[in-house]
């Protein structure tokens, strides 16, 4: 294959997040004699993707040496080494950055929340957060978009959630705030999740987005830009959880076969997978195999959909509560029966806090901005967050669940 269409293919396999192929592209360029920096940035960054970031790190540390004014090339180092506990050093590079270099309102915010910095730390990472923003998928007047000191007493306000599911059951909770402060609220949300959200304390109008006639409301505010507009220095400020319950009948449903399936040892609802659309970036999702592991301190439970290839043993020792038609409902209820949940970072987390269940979230050794502080959960009291000891240790994560488990009990 001639050097062009090794390019090509490259370029092909890079856009389409076949990064191992991309990979395999670069080295056979490299093999013909290529050393160009553009060709080593791109091997960086499919190493990167490919969960080998200390390699990733030395590449990008020998591209800054030979050219320290690049300051694309020192954010990626920042990203890397944040990825791989390098906190300090990333954060000393990214404050040599210029402002408006992308990436880096979002490495400049999450190390404020490192350090505990709520408020300033989401007014930075604001510009770059999340996924699914509101205004990038549903045409809402930009003129009645809420800007920053606008009177809230006596205002009809649009509360639009964003982002994943997640995200929409996380920001709703500011939704009696904004009440609070003198506004009558609509809150938009995702059509699968206006049950849920509705029968949250405090909730009085809740509607699918886009249902909402833009005459209802004479402000929307983007539920994500929340801290940051009113300087928010606590996501727990006036909550009380659990926020809902689950459906009665749901529950009763549910509760003998949970029961018989238990048989006596302590109940263990597990999800493991998050959306394979985002993986490669987010890093998520423990091997199925891991979390197996704690069948050894209790009866395990899958709360898990979509899978993919990450999928248990045919013959594991797991109850699938999800084979059914999907549901919110069912699945809030069986998490209610649960004396434990061992979920990784999902909405799968969010539904377990708002019903204020003891849950245990797996987190990658550089977590989403949820979980900071370090080894924190802000956002849920009932939260214990077990960080990764080391970049990619699933291993260590899932033995600290199960001998906390143990310790609990």
């Amino acid at each position: 294959m001639d050097e062009q269409e090794l390019i090509r293919r490259g370029q092909e396999y890079f856009a389409q997040k076949q990064f191992s192929e991309a990979l395999a592209c670069v080295k056979q360029l490299q093999a013909l004699g290529r050393t160009d920096e553009l060709l080593q940035a791109v091997e960086a960054e499919c190493l990167f993707n490919l969960m080998r970031a200390p390699e990733a790190a030395a590449i990008m540390r020998a591209l800054l040496a030979v050219e320290p004014g690049n300051f694309n090339y020192q954010i990626k180092l920042a990203h890397y080494l944040r990825y791989i506990g390098e906190f300090d050093e990333s954060e000393r590079l990214a404050r040599q950055v210029p402002r408006g270099t992308p990436g880096l309102a979002y490495l400049t915010g999450w190390h404020m929340l490192r350090h505990g910095d709520t408020a300033h730390g989401f007014t930075e990472l604001e510009p770059e957060i999340g996924i699914y923003r509101i205004d990038a998928s549903h045409a809402l007047p930009i003129e009645k978009k809420y800007i920053k000191g606008m009177l809230l007493e006596g205002k009809r306000v649009l509360l639009a959630l964003e982002g994943g599911f997640g995200d929409e059951l996380a920001y709703a909770r500011f939704a009696p705030w904004l009440e609070k402060h003198g506004a009558t609220v609509i809150v938009g949300a995702h059509q699968r999740l206006v049950p849920l959200i509705a029968r949250m304390s405090g909730m009085k109008d809740v509607r699918a987005i886009k249902t909402i006639n833009p005459d209802e409301y004479d402000y929307y505010i983007p539920a994500m830009s929340m801290i940051p507009l009113f300087a928010i220095r606590d996501p727990l400020v006036g909550m009380e959880f659990p926020t809902f319950a689950p459906l009665k009948e749901e529950v009763k449903k549910w509760e003998p076969k949970i029961t018989e399936v238990a048989n006596g040892r302590v109940k263990i609802g597990i999800h493991w997978q998050g959306n394979w659309a985002f993986d490669y970036l987010e890093r998520k999702s423990p091997p199925a195999q891991e979390i197996l592991k704690l069948n050894e301190v209790g009866q395990l439970y899958s709360l898990q959909r979509d899978a993919g290839n990450n999928t248990l043993p045919k013959d594991a020792p797991v109850y699938d509560t999800e084979a059914g038609l999907p549901s919110w409902e069912s699945t809030a209820s069986v998490m209610s029966l649960m004396d434990y949940i061992v979920t990784n970072d999902t909405s799968t987390a969010h539904l377990a806090g708002n019903l204020g269940k003891k849950t245990l979230v797996l987190l990658p050794h550089a977590p989403h901005h949820y979980w900071l502080p370090l080894d924190s959960a802000p956002w849920y009291p009932n939260m214990v967050a077990l960080r990764q000891p080391r970049y990619g240790d699933w291993v260590g994560a899932v033995h600290h669940a199960c001998t906390y488990i143990r310790n609990d009990r």
